[in-house]
């Protein structure tokens, strides 16, 4: 009989979706699932409120194809105040789907991101998470 952590540690999978922000000059972004790990780390920088979490969580999650940050702390003052909100939220919203519908094969379909931008454009407050 197996114990509960070992089912819930086989259904964990390390999958990365990505996606390109055709905004910030087709820069593509991959994003592993979030946990709690993740969420800890970025409480430990004491977020002011719900947006500086979401930001904080994107510098942190956000790779290249490699695996190696996008982003660097440093930069949440410019996606604060440089970057257009509502990419700045489908990026967020997608990073949190990453996290609901993450492939085995860590791909997604044109469509998928067609579908969620659609989405995003009926209704911008959707993009938040």
């Amino acid at each position: 009989m197996s114990r509960a952590i070992d089912k819930v540690r086989s259904a964990y999978t390390a999958a990365r979706r990505s996606m390109v922000v055709p905004e910030w000059d087709d820069l593509e972004l991959h994003f592993s699932r979030l946990t709690t790990a993740d969420l800890q780390a970025i409480t430990a920088r004491e977020p002011k409120d719900g947006l500086d979490q979401d930001l904080l969580l994107l510098i942190h999650k956000a790779m290249d194809a490699e695996g190696k940050p996008l982003f660097q702390f440093g930069d949440l003052t410019y996606l604060r105040t440089e970057a257009d909100y509502l990419v700045v939220r489908r990026v967020i919203a997608f990073m949190y789907d990453s996290t609901q519908l993450a492939r085995l094969d860590g791909a997604v379909t044109q469509a998928e991101q067609q579908e969620a931008a659609t989405a995003i454009a009926q209704d911008p407050s959707s993009a938040s998470a």
